[in-house]
């Protein structure tokens, strides 16, 4: 039996507050997923020591870091026409980030086919790996925001659904987080 939510809302079965209390559960599981992480930096520490090969390209890596980092305007903007109930806006927001997301996965994959860095090397295994974690992870949030970008062309979301696209533009802010340790990490220190 499924309830429909905006009755659901309108009868007192759901209110507002767990809106709040579903954003903080889901804060749990954006902690919990730095423990996928925190093993990977790790590891570049004790297993590639401060070496940095010669074929890094630090000038791609820089521009999409920015990417990374720019993303964070449409996605805020998108949390933002969510609780006012501006479903074009959402659309249009969230269509502007995955088209960002999309050049971002374009050049690490550029990157592994034109790059000078063997695999096999501990700064090369080591990068690739977190990387394609990355994509993974950029991968999850690609197909959020693709559900939200249909449904708010359709006109489904409404102020009460807000928290659902706040969710998962907190986990594309954990991953931009995660990314800009990554290059901290792997490219400046």
């Amino acid at each position: 039996m499924e309830i429909d939510e905006a009755k659901a809302y309108e009868s007192g079965i759901l209110d507002i507050a767990p809106a709040r209390a579903k954003r903080g559960a889901f804060g749990l599981i954006l902690l919990s997923t730095t423990m996928f992480f925190i093993p990977l930096f790790a590891a570049r520490f004790l297993w590639a020591y401060a070496d940095k090969p010669a074929g890094v390209n630090y000038v791609l890596w820089s521009v999409l870091t920015l990417i990374m980092i720019a993303t964070l305007f449409p996605t805020s903007s998108a949390v933002k026409a969510a609780y006012q109930g501006d479903n074009s806006a959402i659309g249009r927001n969230l269509s502007v980030a995955l088209l960002m997301i999309t050049v971002v996965v374009i050049g690490i994959i550029y990157d592994w086919f034109t790059g000078s860095i063997p695999v096999g090397s501990r700064f090369g295994e080591n990068m690739y790996t977190d990387s394609v974690g990355f994509i993974l992870m950029m991968s999850l949030a690609h197909f959020a925001f693709m559900a939200y970008v249909s449904a708010a062309s359709k006109g489904k979301i409404r102020k009460e659904q807000s928290w659902k696209v706040h969710n998962a533009v907190d986990f594309w802010r954990l991953i931009v987080v995660m990314w800009v340790l990554f290059y901290v990490i792997y490219f400046i220190i």
